[in-house]
């Protein structure tokens, strides 16, 4: 044998054996996928936060605005805003912590906050952004028990009205004069999350966890309620089975169930419609998710071996995905996006946090290149001479 040709023969058998080593280790090889899988969508542009940031209390407000509140260990909390990559940190007194950020457009955005001034009874305190700052809405509070704010409950109606559950199973409402308190749907569950359906119905839902043996643990139920200006009425129970976890997901009215299958709806009749199937090899949704609709979001996306067996627990076995409808499009592959991530929507952008509440945090906003190019074309034909 020619010792040009030995080298190509002893380079394969090495090969072999290193594969044939990591199967018997059970590590798991990432093929690529066999169906197609769209290139990036976005632009993205990247900026390091230097602390930790809760991924549910973030909020995007404009194409390169993003609101958040700063967790620092050793401090209490205070709010953040970044405008075209140059941050701001605003400050409110020692009494008052920040809860979740809400807005509605880039002018209506408010911070809900706890009040918990030490012999007092705990109240709600909002603060709204007035341009260049925020201001205190010194308004009547009309209230029997106390408030615990949630860092992911509170939401905000089209026309400005903010609901705020606590943990003390009430719900405050500002209705623009004043705040006061109603009953929440039971005594027993807290309100994970508050929204507003497609016919502008209010809704929550709680999760009833409770124990099945030694083997299993903690199964669970999502129980949805919806409000008709009275009273609490439930709508509807969806179990969470062990082996096939669920997480729900709200944008933009859509309720949206995630689960090892797909996407589902949950329809205004209280149907489970499968809107998209996670049958792409290696590549599956999952939580968490935000877009326009089920047919343009962005959501984690898990990565599975060839034999389809999810492998959601490893650091770097995460990629972000986009749906359009049609296709996913890969946006971002192994960069240990894991949870806790946060990914919010505003006109067609997203921002995604990744985050360890207590180091530094990663900013990420993506810009559709469908709609630079179009900017691109518009500028051209503007500056075109005839």
């Amino acid at each position: 044998m020619k010792i040009k040709n030995v080298f190509p023969y002893i380079i394969s058998i090495i090969i072999s054996f290193v594969l044939i080593s990591c199967n018997n280790d059970n590590k798991i090889v990432n093929p690529e996928p066999t169906v197609q899988i769209d290139s990036s969508r976005f632009i993205w542009t990247i900026q390091e936060v230097p602390f930790g940031i809760l991924r549910h209390t973030i909020v995007m407000t404009d194409t390169d605005v993003v609101f958040g509140i700063n967790w620092l260990p050793d401090s209490p909390p205070n709010v953040f805003r970044i405008k075209s990559w140059k941050m701001e940190n605003y400050y409110f007194p020692d009494n008052v912590f920040p809860a979740q950020v809400v807005s509605t457009e880039p002018n209506d955005v408010y911070v809900v906050c706890n009040d918990t001034v030490p012999g007092k009874l705990k109240k709600p305190h909002i603060e709204k952004w007035s341009g260049n700052g925020f201001t205190y809405l010194n308004i009547p509070i009309i209230q029997q028990n106390g408030f615990g704010g949630s860092a992911i409950g509170n939401c905000i109606s089209k026309t400005g009205e903010i609901y705020m559950p606590s943990k003390y199973h009430n719900v405050f409402i500002y209705d623009g004069t004043k705040i006061y308190e109603i009953p929440g749907p039971t005594d027993t569950m807290v309100i994970q999350q508050m929204f507003f359906d497609k016919k502008n119905v209010l809704k929550c839902y709680s999760e009833y966890q409770y124990y099945v043996n030694d083997t299993i643990g903690l199964e669970s139920t999502y129980i949805f309620y919806e409000y008709d200006g009275n009273k609490w009425k439930e709508v509807y129970e969806l179990p969470n089975k062990y082996g096939d976890p669920k997480f729900i997901g709200i944008f933009n009215s859509n309720i949206g169930v995630i689960s090892m299958q797909g996407i589902y709806e949950l329809t205004e009749t209280n149907n489970l419609v499968l809107k998209v199937t996670n049958n792409f090899p290696y590549y599956s949704f999952a939580f968490p998710i935000a877009g326009e609709s089920f047919d343009d979001f962005i959501s984690l996306g898990g990565i599975s071996d060839k034999t389809n067996n999810k492998n959601w627990s490893k650091d770097g076995t995460f990629s972000i995905l986009n749906w359009n409808g049609k296709s996913p499009s890969l946006e971002f592959r192994h960069l240990d996006f894991i949870y806790p991530t946060g990914i919010r929507y505003y006109k067609g952008y997203y921002c995604l946090i990744k985050s360890t509440y207590t180091e530094k945090s990663i900013l990420y906003i993506g810009r559709p290149k469908n709609m630079e190019l179009k900017n691109q074309n518009n500028s051209v034909s503007k500056n075109k001479n005839y």
